[in-house]
């Protein structure tokens, strides 16, 4: 369904954004989230910029690495 399509776009676009933000509240490079997570530069730009639906282990890996709990960066 489109409506589907458009939330889940939605969805990445915002968990992006609360990572970024995240991030660079506490100084650190993509590089350096890249890096304590295992990930390389490149899917950490495509996650915060939308462009990729990042696994569920992805998401708990970068929680952990920015010191939030998991539910401060998904959307719903």
């Amino acid at each position: 369904m489109p409506g589907n399509k458009l939330k889940e776009n939605e969805v990445k676009r915002e968990f992006g954004a609360r990572v970024r933000a995240v991030r660079l509240r506490l100084k650190k490079s993509q590089e350096d989230l890249a890096l304590d997570i295992g990930m390389d530069l490149t899917s950490i730009n495509e996650i915060e910029n939308g462009h990729r639906n990042p696994k569920l282990n992805t998401v708990f890996k970068i929680a952990s690495a920015l010191g939030i709990p998991s539910s401060k960066l998904l959307p719903f």
